[in-house]
């Protein structure tokens, strides 16, 4: 998931003050550093959201800094009040915030700001989903479930042939009755018969191969892993 541009389309002007730091420009996103982190941390950010596409020549800001009390670096972005808080975005937010963590390879909390850099909402670190790679596909994996089981999710995909050099994204979560998996696809991509049925076979093999024969909720999704459609 490099493109992750949903939330761009709703960012606003950020007010003008002297407070927000030292600023480096990259394609039109505005990038303020302070607190501790330094020009070469903020041209790194710079250059990552740059290739990322995060950097699109739209004027945009953000600000880099690091917490005093947690030493985690801290990614903040202005947006719209009604795009922080809408719900459906929080996914998004936090693949950020991973994705971030994983260029400095070291927590990065991602917080949704107005055009003030006033905090409206904060994704800490600590509370993402964990992550195991099968090739070049993520395995996101929620608290309630084993690390055994998202390795044993990662070697599967991999044996199978789901996982391979394209980058994917899917997701395991516990539930009262056995296990729910999300698998992203290009939108439409669940409306096709070929799909679901390949889709379908995996969720059988797997659910005896991984989950012990427990029930296994299959879900193809959309890249805010919001589901289109549930395998009946």
């Amino acid at each position: 998931m490099k493109k992750l541009l949903f939330f761009l389309i709703a960012t606003q002007l950020l007010l003008s003050c002297s407070n927000y730091g030292d600023k480096l420009v990259f394609n039109a996103t505005e990038v303020y550093y302070k607190d501790g982190v330094t020009e070469a941390e903020a041209t790194q950010l710079g250059n990552y959201l740059v290739t990322s596409e995060f950097a699109d020549g739209n004027t945009k800001s953000v600000q880099f800094v690091r917490n005093k009390e947690s030493q985690n670096l801290t990614f903040r972005m202005v947006m719209l009040d009604e795009v922080a808080n809408d719900a459906t975005n929080d996914v998004m937010f936090k693949l950020f915030a991973r994705e971030l963590s994983n260029e400095f390879k070291q927590p990065v909390d991602f917080e949704a700001c107005d055009n003030t850099f006033k905090t409206l909402k904060t994704f800490y670190y600590k509370d993402l989903q964990k992550v195991v790679k099968a090739k070049a596909t993520d395995v996101m994996y929620s608290a309630n479930v084993t690390d055994e089981i998202a390795q044993k999710t990662a070697d599967f995909l991999v044996e199978y042939g789901y996982s391979d050099d394209r980058a994917k994204t899917v997701s395991i979560e516990k539930t009262d009755a056995g296990y729910q998996f999300k698998a992203v696809v290009k939108e439409g991509a669940e409306k096709e018969n070929a799909n679901v049925v390949v889709f379908k076979l995996l969720r059988d093999i797997m659910k005896d191969s991984v989950f012990g024969g427990k029930p296994l909720e299959m879900h193809l999704c959309n890249d805010k892993l919001e589901t289109l459609k549930v395998l009946d």
